[in-house]
């Protein structure tokens, strides 16, 4: 601190004053008619979150740079006898936005020797600006989830097609599954969109696949597990029950009004183990339908994410087990 300009205080007006300065929550600054600081009050210098090492240095400087251009202009209009009021902004401190007015100190010949600064702290401004700051961080994470679920979605696209392609034997077979791909998918990503982010549940997502079209009473889902699983896991598993749901319908059972499935899903850690189990009602010789081109999809589909599925004829109907990660 200027011991020069301290003692002219102290002698010339009273300790009593300095000590009520330092104890104003307002930041009360002297400024000399170079800019230069020579008096912060221990409260400004706590509010302003730096210490007496910026006394000597120039006031402007003590406000962040968008609020630096607004101080020297005020600055100047004091020395010329104005006394301009202005919005400041400080970002090492923990108050953010101050409320500044500043005033020329004259002689008793009426000449300008200082000027006084007193920023008065804003909470409801700084409250505004935090909040602000906080919808432009959630704005830029939204942005970027969304770039990232496009390209994930664009690659999953392309996959199915890829899939699809190889096991149609005509473009309208090809149209036909293709789209029910699509439907399925789109029914998982507005699981996502809708649900938490970056995942849902195995609940969310037996409900808005098995159950899209209405609840069939045959199918019997076993309590599920609690808890999330991620993107990739809603998309896979989105796709391949709502293909053993196709399959089912065309072929299995419930193509039969005798016909039932027990979908069981357990979680291990960070798998879940699913399995699929038809009954037809009867017993029936192997139709075939393990090796079939919407199970050879299905197949693909989990191979692509590591994943082996068991597929086979219990002698009332199809069975497939397969472990796929929970995230």
């Amino acid at each position: 601190m200027d011991g020069g300009f301290v003692h002219a205080l102290e002698c010339s007006l009273d300790s009593a004053l300095l000590a009520i300065l330092n104890h104003s929550r307002d930041c009360i600054a002297v400024i000399e008619t170079d800019g230069a600081l020579s008096f912060v009050n221990d409260n400004g210098l706590a509010g302003l979150g730096t210490d007496e090492s910026v006394l000597g240095e120039p006031w402007h400087r003590l406000w962040s740079d968008e609020s630096r251009a607004d101080a020297l202009d005020a600055l100047s209009r004091a020395l010329d006898g104005a006394h301009p009021r202005f919005e400041a902004r400080c970002d090492t401190g923990a108050t953010r936005l101050w409320d500044v007015s500043i005033s020329p100190v004259r002689d008793r010949a009426g000449r300008i020797t200082h000027v006084v600064s007193t920023a008065r702290p804003d909470p409801d401004a700084t409250a505004r600006l935090e909040a602000a700051e906080r919808d432009v961080e959630m704005q830029k994470a939204v942005a970027r989830e969304a770039q990232h679920r496009l390209k994930n979605l664009i690659t999953v696209v392309a996959s199915i097609a890829k899939l699809v392609a190889r096991r149609s034997t005509s473009l309208a077979e090809f149209e036909r599954s293709f789209q029910r791909q699509l439907l399925n998918l789109d029914r998982a990503q507005g699981l996502l969109t809708d649900g938490a982010e970056n995942s849902g549940t195995l609940g969310q997502v037996v409900s808005v696949v098995l159950e899209g079209e209405g609840r069939d009473p045959r199918l019997t889902v076993s309590p599920l597990p609690t808890g999330l699983i991620g993107d990739r896991s809603v998309q896979l598993l989105a796709l391949v029950l709502g293909e053993l749901r196709t399959n089912a319908i065309k072929h299995g059972a419930l193509s039969v009004d005798e016909g039932r499935i027990t979908l069981d899903l357990r979680s291990e850690r960070d798998d879940l183990h699913i399995v699929w189990d038809e009954d037809i009602g009867r017993t029936a010789p192997d139709p075939g339908l393990s090796g079939g081109s919407g199970l050879d999809l299905i197949r693909r589909m989990l191979s692509a994410t590591g994943a082996e599925p068991e597929i086979g004829w219990t002698g009332r109907g199809l069975r497939m087990a397969f472990t796929a990660s929970r995230f």
